[in-house]
């Protein structure tokens, strides 16, 4: 018996190196999107000790990581997951690792906006990392606003859809007044989406009470009356969206002076606009509450990993080396403006060849003086135009991001945008049935009610 037992122990002994080993070599898994993909083979260079298998796309879905950790698998060491796949549920039920451990995780977290740092923890402890974050804002132009005639930018919800209904398109030049969804951009298909935008803006308004959340109310119905007086005809939007776009439709006018979508320091810029203000969507009412929608992409290292210091180390380093996007939106103390490499590479040639046309001016005799005059003055126009956009993300589009910053909404507790897929399925089925006209407004509040207490129920 006992020689048994030693030659079980020295079994043991001569396999424990082998086991180490192989367990050192087996990799760090992370599946899911969001991360700088400039950041994956610094980190690889920088920690060969570490085998990394990354999968940074959007093939994560909810299912597969429920079903993995609800059995056990440790195959996957961080997932990243978008907050609106009901995260925080999954959170609350312990399937995500403790990382307020780690000094540096902790630090990252605690210089992100407030509304992030109350989001990801529980207590002193920190479930999640924050990686994106896509603010769903308003963007208005003022200066086009003011020269079509108004003087100021609409305080709620009607009074956005009244100036629609009265907008003088004389007035309004070459620029369209708003486009409700981009998705539907060359379709004679508009009340649908600002439908599906007014009950979305609702929703995200009036969540927070003890209450059910009920379209019930003289606010709602006073946007529906609105939103009906704009007169855009029935439509069956699947069937409409399944055809081709008429060209006749499609609009000829260059910019919108409202936009809606996800807004970032790195879109409010775009098309030399540096003038846009982001704005959440006016309120239902007077003093009404104002919120702008967030999806957070989070990474969570799985209750079954057995790389959790790998997988420390990796969130570490990503934390302090994530995407120029990232960094802005969910960190309000980094604001320098971050040049664009290539128009300043671009720029240096135009203001050198701008100073060899100058020279020629200088020497150019009368007969050729308004010819090099001419060169001059393009070249100028040039240097111009590349100086417009030298910054990748200038200070003018940070500060108004900033400005939006006091109104993220994070939907934790959100039946809504917690709601399964197929509920959410129900309530656009509910939209569509209104915008082609198979329910008058009564019902579609009926409708609506009835699907939210059963959110309210199932939650």
């Amino acid at each position: 018996m006992r020689k048994c037992f030693v030659w079980l122990l020295i079994l043991a002994l001569w396999t424990m190196p082998w086991a180490a080993q192989a367990e050192e070599e087996s990799p760090l898994v992370v599946r899911g999107y969001g991360f700088d993909p400039y950041m994956i083979p610094a980190f690889m260079s920088d920690h060969p000790e570490i085998p990394l298998v990354i999968d940074n796309d959007f093939s994560v879905s909810r299912a597969q990581f429920i079903s993995a950790v609800q059995s056990r698998d440790a195959s996957t060491d961080i997932y990243v997951l978008p907050d609106s796949w009901n995260v925080w549920s999954l959170i609350d039920k312990g399937y995500a690792r403790d990382l307020s451990p780690y000094p540096a995780l902790r630090e990252s977290v605690g210089a992100m906006i407030p509304q992030l740092q109350q989001a990801v923890t529980r207590g002193d402890q920190i479930f999640a990392l924050p990686i994106a974050l896509y603010a769903s804002a308003w963007s208005v132009r003022p200066d086009l606003l003011e020269a079509a005639g108004y003087d100021h930018i609409p305080e709620t919800m009607t009074e956005f859809l009244q100036m629609q209904l009265d907008w003088d398109w004389d007035k309004a030049g070459e620029y369209d007044f708003t486009f409700a969804s981009t998705a539907y951009d060359g379709y004679d298909l508009r009340l649908y989406p600002y439908l599906e935008m007014a009950v979305s803006e609702y929703i995200t308004q009036y969540e927070g009470s003890d209450q059910p959340l009920s379209f019930d109310t003289p606010a709602f119905r006073q946007v529906l009356a609105a939103l009906e007086a704009l007169g855009y005809p029935p439509e069956n939007v699947d069937e409409v969206l399944a055809g081709p776009a008429d060209d006749a439709l499609l609009t000829g006018r260059p910019a919108a002076i409202f936009t809606l979508g996800d807004s970032n320091p790195l879109n409010v810029g775009e098309t030399g606009a540096y003038d846009k203000v982001l704005l959440p969507a006016p309120p239902f009412e007077e003093n009404g509450k104002k919120r702008a929608l967030v999806t957070i992409f989070l990474a969570i290292v799985t209750p079954y990993s057995q790389h959790m210091e790998e997988a420390a180390t990796f969130l570490t380093y990503a934390a302090g080396r994530s995407a120029t996007d990232a960094t802005l939106t969910l960190y309000p103390d980094r604001n320098d403006p971050i040049p664009n490499q290539g128009v300043m590479a671009q720029l240096e040639e135009a203001r050198q060849e701008l100073e060899r046309r100058r020279a020629l001016l200088d020497s150019a005799d009368d007969a050729h003086r308004a010819e090099a005059e001419d060169a001059v003055a393009q070249q100028e126009a040039v240097v111009t135009e590349l100086e417009a956009w030298q910054d990748l993300v200038s200070a003018e589009a940070i500060a108004a991001y900033r400005a939006l910053e006091p109104y993220l909404y994070i939907p934790q507790d959100s039946p809504y945008w917690r709601a399964t897929t197929e509920m959410k399925a129900e309530i656009e089925g509910v939209l569509k049935q209104y915008a082609a006209g198979m329910l008058d407004g009564e019902n579609l509040i009926r409708q609506l009610d009835q699907r939210f207490q059963l959110l309210f129920l199932e939650q």
